[in-house]
C-alpha cells in the first residue's frame, strides 16, 4: 500500500489513510507517510474515539460517532450514524487546504 500511495502522489493524486487501529499512527505504514493524509475520528464530545488512531502523524480530525445525517425515509427525516465521515473529510481537505482534488484515494 505504501508504494501505491507514493506512486499516486508522484502522479498528482493525494492518498487519504482512513484505517484505524487505536494506536499511534506514526508506528504504522502507510499512516506514517508524510505523503498520506492521515485521519483520526472523534466522538460527539470532541474526544478521540476509541477506534481512532492518534499521534503527531495525524493530519486532520473528523467526526466519527453519532453523526446526524439526512434520512432516506422522507424529505425531512434524519438518522444518526457512525462511520459516515470519510467523504466529509475528503471534501473539507479539498476546500480548506487545497491538498487534494476529486482524484483523491481513500484507503
Amino acid at each position: 500500500m505504501e508504494r501505491g500511495i507514493l506512486r499516486a502522489e508522484r502522479d498528482g493524486v493525494r492518498g487519504m489513510v482512513l484505517l484505524f487501529r487505536a494506536d499511534d499512527a506514526c508506528h504504522y505504514s502507510p499512516r506514517a507517510l508524510p505523503e498520506a493524509v492521515t485521519v483520526g475520528n472523534l466522538k460527539r464530545d470532541d474526544q478521540r474515539s476509541s477506534s481512532s488512531d492518534y499521534g503527531t502523524c495525524l493530519d486532520i480530525w473528523a467526526p466519527g460517532e453519532s453523526i446526524v445525517s439526512a434520512s432516506h425515509s422522507d424529505d425531512s427525516g434524519s438518522a444518526t450514524m457512525t462511520g459516515t465521515w470519510k467523504l466529509r473529510v475528503r471534501d473539507a481537505a479539498a476546500k480548506d487546504t487545497g491538498m487534494i482534488d476529486s482524484r483523491s484515494l481513500m484507503l
